[in-house]
């Protein structure tokens, strides 16, 4: 696109990493990562916007009936949303920087917790004894 002498054709590229371990003795970890770089959207040109990163870590007790979880958002306090719009002439710029940073805990109990009935054997694993 382009509006006077100005061109408006750069894309904007987004991402989101989501990686879980499961660690011994009942503790999960976890990470997101999610940002978008610079580009141009309509008349808009978005500077490289945002690098957000949120870790949590989980342990079960009770037979996986209690989990207790600690989650720690926007690690680095890298949120903002920084962009320029230039139409015929009238330039306005937005530099905003988001305060998200947090630490939360949560418990979760689940009252008879259903366990698997199935009984057979995973396709793939039948698949791979016939070979």
């Amino acid at each position: 696109m382009q509006l006077g002498d100005n061109r408006y054709g750069k894309p904007i590229y987004s991402y989101n990493i989501q990686n879980s371990i499961s660690l011994p003795k009942g503790f999960y970890f976890s990470t997101n990562m999610r940002g978008q770089s610079c580009g141009d959207m309509h008349t808009n040109r978005f500077s490289a916007s945002w690098f957000v990163m949120d870790m949590s870590v989980c342990k079960t007790f009770l037979d996986k009936a209690l989990a207790i979880k600690l989650t720690a958002t926007d690690i680095f306090n890298t949120r903002n949303n920084d962009w320029s719009m230039n139409t015929y002439g009238i330039l306005m710029n937005k530099y905003q920087s988001y305060d998200r940073r947090g630490i939360a805990l949560s418990v979760q109990y689940q009252f008879q917790p259903q366990k698997s009935k199935y009984k057979g054997k995973a396709a793939s694993e039948a698949e791979m004894n016939r070979l």
